[in-house]
């Protein structure tokens, strides 16, 4: 079994690409990284080397891409049992999570977008306070860094930008 690296020249430069079978018989394209990031082909090849191994191996297949409300569910699962949340911390999260899964509970985890992040911040920010919207900001944080720890995606969204009250919010405070 055998595949090959993809070179894709996109308007951010040069990025690699694994295209390869899994133990399933689908075909599967995966982001390996940016020649920006120091990817090379060498190293790309050598990527894919493994995921080939992997499939051959352990029978490697692509995992379904989730959605963000199964993956925060897993996550408030497993972290409220590992960091033992009090009560008054679980129905805090309970919330939190209930408003995220408002804004990103359908969309798969891969497609959240640092523009997506963006925008449920700047609606946040015009009914709660910087110190909820802040939180909120964490714990998506959170959630999402799980996602890529369970390799249901490969990036966590970031945007750049302060937790601040627009100036109409503010007003109406």
């Amino acid at each position: 079994m055998k595949g090959s690296v993809i070179e894709y020249r996109g308007k951010r430069g040069l990025v690699f690409r694994a295209k390869f079978t899994d133990a399933s018989g689908r075909q599967v394209m995966e982001t390996l990284g940016a020649e920006r990031d120091g990817w090379t082909r060498k190293k790309a090849e050598e990527a894919l080397a493994d995921l080939v191994s992997d499939v051959r191996r352990r029978g490697y297949r692509k995992p379904r891409a989730l959605k963000f409300s199964e993956v925060a569910e897993q996550w408030q699962a497993k972290t409220s049992v590992e960091n033992g949340w009090k009560p008054s911390t679980a129905a805090q999260y309970v919330s939190i999570v209930r408003r995220l899964n408002e804004h990103f509970g359908a969309m798969p985890v891969a497609a959240i977008r640092p523009r997506h992040v963006s925008g449920f911040k700047a609606e946040a920010l015009e009914s709660q306070g910087a110190a909820s919207v802040s939180r909120d900001m964490s714990i998506l944080h959170s959630i999402m860094q799980f996602a890529v720890v369970k390799s249901t995606s490969s990036a966590t969204p970031r945007t750049g930008s302060s937790t601040r009250r627009s100036s109409s919010a503010r007003a109406s405070s």
